[in-house]
């Protein structure tokens, strides 16, 4: 089974908040409604529903590169033969989207993320921070 965790970009901070499963699903002593959350870290709480602040989140596939990175929803994949991807949540299963050029929306040159062999991938940045990689 694998490990069910989240992310999610801060906008203002510009920087990730990593959950688990744990901290994902608690509910928050003296929280006024819901989506508050504390991160792994213990930083501080979050109130994910607040959508100028957060992103949507980025669940990690439960599988790691071949640097033994965790890879999530939203992180920019590149292969040792220089094909770049990005990895997303689609129809009940994480997939690479290829392109270059283009808004990631082809999923004809999607592949399932567990039928992939990873050893050639490695994360080089998610769709937050380093978008610019999707492009030439």
């Amino acid at each position: 089974m694998r490990e069910i965790e989240y992310r999610v970009w801060h906008k203002k901070e510009k920087r990730m908040y990593y959950f688990d499963f744990w901290t994902m699903t608690r509910e928050i002593p003296g929280a006024t409604s819901g989506g508050f959350y504390y991160p792994t870290d213990g930083s501080k709480m979050c109130e994910l529903t607040d959508k100028q602040l957060y992103s949507e989140p980025m669940e990690y596939t439960g599988e790691k590169d071949k640097n033994a990175k965790k890879i999530y929803d939203g992180d920019i994949i590149l292969k040792d033969n220089g094909t770049i991807a990005n990895v997303m949540f689609y129809n009940a299963g994480f997939k690479f989207i290829t392109g270059r050029n283009k808004e990631i929306v082809d999923l004809t040159s999607a592949w399932h993320l567990d039928c992939l062999d990873l050893s050639t991938w490695q994360v080089v940045g998610n769709i937050c921070e380093n978008k610019e990689l999707l492009n030439d």
